[in-house]
This record gives structure tokens, C-alpha cells and sequence, in this order.
């Protein structure tokens, strides 16, 4: 029932967006444009950008908009050079109807002849509906066989299959639109005025190894413990003349506090809220080697080809990043087991905010948990990169 009235709701605004658009055509042209779809986590921006590229390739004359999923979003898809127009997306669960009308209403001043879904809906009818509503007649997304409500949300669906990756699903959407694929690799955008403006912030040892540690992320689930990130680097510091740098959002600097009880370092410098995400990228691109979870930093390195050791749990390798051999990446994950979930205070922290996430991952007998990943292994595969350019 809640289905049936939601695309009831859908038919009826795509009637009124359809009247709209057609008293807008007696008064002016329509420019012609591409939108695209791709409202989930920064890393998954830069997983998309093989798809932007050669979406924009093959509309050179179309104005290409891209429908986000925050401010941050926003500001990252500035400088893209693929894209023309950034505009954050409806959220079901912080904005109103008028604001998901009034984005309609903006998008309906249009002429988009097709709609690119880069990434899956995870339940998010009210946006996906998006191309539907407007009228457009291509729509190319993904789409899971499991929800047949979202059947209408597009033209030609290309199911969701676990074993591909981020990125190849991504182009996958695009490829079913008969757009040829020239290049896969991911990009990320900064300029020489970002290089500046970091080095206003900050001075960078010349004779020193550049070390970047990200502690956070956005799901705890995928991040590994302070103490241990403390160890690896306690080490690293032993057997090379290394230069620290923290980096992270504004609310993860209890977890910079931590790290700096837990490390005992002669040069770390705190960068945490304090970088643009250009000036990250920069800081990146300038970088010897950088450690992390499963998060946007570790998409971020890859794009920029910089030596990463990346920190997996429940997130299959594969997905994230694809199974292409990259002498910069070292990926470390624990073993396909799970500890006992009374003493896992992440288990326990997390049980009674989101139910059934958690039972998602920790009853599946697929659990990859991101404690059993041992200091060891983190640190043995930061040495042999570091041996590779010392």
C-alpha cells in the first residue's frame, strides 16, 4: 500500500512537472542536459569519475548536472571538470516535500535527454524517482531484482552483483547506454593555488618521509583501533626519519587526542578540520605513503597513484576498489571471523542505534570484523612500500 501511494505521488508530479515544462517551452529554448545520480560518500564520487568522463565525453554539447548528497559533495564537484552543475539532493530523512518539489521544479528548466544512476538506491525511492518524475526517457541506473518497486525509476536497469566493484558497476550503467569506456582510471582535482594554500597551513620536511594517518571514517565498523595505528607508526618512526601528518573531519579529534597519548612521536603535525578538500588532495599528491580504513583518503590515494596501505573489515575488498594489480596499494584485512559481540564494544556501541546494520554484517557468516586485522600485518606492509622508495 505505502508503494501504491508513493508512485501515485510520483504520477501526480510528473504531471504538474510536465504541464510546467511545457508552458516553459512557449517561452523559451530548453538547454539540453545529462543528470546523473551519484548522491552517496565522497570516496564514491571518485569512484565515479571514469563514468563522468566519458559521460561527458559523449555529451560535449549537453549540460551535465549531478545530483549529490551534501554540501561537501557539492564543493568537491566544483572543479570536476566533467561536470557543469553540482546540486545537493532530496535526503528522506532531513528535508521537507517543498524541498524535494522545489529541486524538481529547478531540474524541470532542463532538457535532460538522459539519466545516469551511478550508484545503487539503498531504499531511496523519493530520488531515484527523480528521472522518472521529470520525464526523461532514458534512465540508466542500477538496480537490485529484490526491490521491484524501483522498477519504474528507469529505462534500462543494469542489476546490482556483488562480485564487481564500485567503479565497474559505475560503468557498467554508463556502458548500457552505448557509451564507450576510453579510460578507468579514477582522477581527483586540485590546482596549483591548493599547493599554496597547504603550504600556508603547513611545512613539509623535505628530508623527512611523509606520512599520512586518516583514523576515521564514516562507519565505525570500518575503522581500526587508535592504539593500534599509534603502534604501527611508534615503529615506523624507529626505522625511518619520518614526518607525521593527522588528517580527518572536525568531529573525529578525539580519536587525534587519543593517537597523540598513544604515540610517542618527535614530528607529527595535527591537521584534523583544518584542510579543504583540495588542499587534502594536495597534501596527498605530496605524500610518501598513507595509511587508512576503507574510506574517501583511500580513494582519494589511489586516484592520485600515491603509495597506500589500506585497513579493510566488512567491506569486501573487491567492491571497494576492484581486484586490479596496483604496485601502490597494499590492502590488509582480517580473518573471515567474528569475535565474541559481547566484548565488542563496537558490536555494543552500534546494537542499539541501528539494529539491523549491525545483524546485517555480524550474523552473516561472511563477517570480516576490522579488529582481527593485527598491528603486524599493517606494519609489514607499510615497510615494504617504504623499502620500494627509500
Amino acid at each position: 500500500m505505502k508503494y501504491l501511494c508513493n508512485w501515485l505521488f510520483f504520477y501526480n508530479l510528473k504531471f504538474i512537472i510536465f504541464i510546467i515544462s511545457k508552458i516553459r517551452n512557449i517561452r523559451h529554448n530548453q538547454i539540453k542536459g545529462i543528470l546523473i545520480l551519484s548522491y552517496f560518500n565522497l570516496g564514491d564520487l571518485i569512484c565515479d569519475t571514469p563514468s563522468f568522463r566519458s559521460i561527458r565525453e559523449k555529451y560535449l554539447d549537453h549540460k551535465i548536472v549531478c545530483l549529490v548528497r551534501s554540501l561537501p559533495h557539492k564543493e568537491l564537484m566544483k572543479k570536476c571538470p566533467y561536470v557543469d552543475e553540482a546540486m545537493v539532493i532530496y535526503s528522506e530523512s532531513k528535508n521537507s516535500i517543498f524541498y524535494y518539489i522545489n529541486q524538481l521544479l529547478l531540474l524541470s528548466r532542463i532538457n535532460f535527454v538522459a539519466s545516469f544512476q551511478l550508484v545503487r538506491h539503498y531504499g531511496q525511492l523519493r530520488r531515484s524517482a527523480i528521472p522518472f518524475i521529470l520525464g526523461i526517457k532514458y534512465r540508466y541506473g542500477l538496480w537490485s531484482k529484490s526491490r521491484p518497486e524501483f522498477t519504474k525509476c528507469y529505462s534500462l536497469p543494469v542489476v546490482t552483483i556483488n562480485n564487481r566493484s564500485r567503479t565497474d558497476e559505475s560503468l557498467l550503467v554508463v556502458e548500457s547506454a552505448g557509451i564507450p569506456i576510453l579510460n578507468r582510471d579514477t582522477e581527483c582535482w586540485y590546482a596549483s593555488k591548493d599547493i599554496f594554500s597547504l603550504s600556508k597551513k603547513i611545512n613539509i620536511s623535505l628530508d623527512k618521509c611523509i606520512i599520512i594517518i586518516h583514523l576515521g571514517g564514516t562507519d565505525p565498523m570500518k575503522c581500526w583501533k587508535v592504539e593500534n595505528y599509534a603502534n604501527v607508526a611508534n615503529r615506523l618512526q624507529e626505522k625511518y626519519a619520518c614526518q607525521f601528518i593527522l588528517t580527518g573531519v572536525e568531529d573525529e579529534h578525539d580519536k587525534i587526542h587519543l593517537f597523540m597519548k598513544s604515540a610517542n612521536l618527535s614530528d607529527v603535525i595535527d591537521l584534523c578540520g583544518k584542510l579543504t578538500i583540495f588542499e587534502l588532495f594536495a597534501l596527498i599528491s605530496q605524500s610518501n605513503l598513507v595509511i587508512t580504513n576503507d574510506t574517501g583518503p583511500m580513494h582519494f590515494s589511489i586516484a592520485l597513484k600515491k603509495n597506500i596501505v589500506a585497513i579493510f573489515g566488512p567491506t569486501p575488498p573487491s567492491y571497494a576498489i576492484g581486484k586490479e594489480n596496483r604496485p601502490f596499494l597494499r590492502v590488509v584485512r582480517g580473518d573471515i571471523c567474528c569475535i565474541n559481540k559481547k566484548e565488542c564494544e563496537i558490536y555494543m556501541d552500534y546494537i542499539n542505534r541501528n539494529l539491523n546494520d549491525i545483524h546485517s554484517i555480524c550474523s552473516s557468516k561472511y563477517m570480516v570484523c576490522i579488529d582481527k586485522v593485527r598491528s603486524e600485518q599493517v606494519y609489514n606492509q607499510c615497510v615494504a612500500l617504504m623499502e620500494a622508495i627509500t
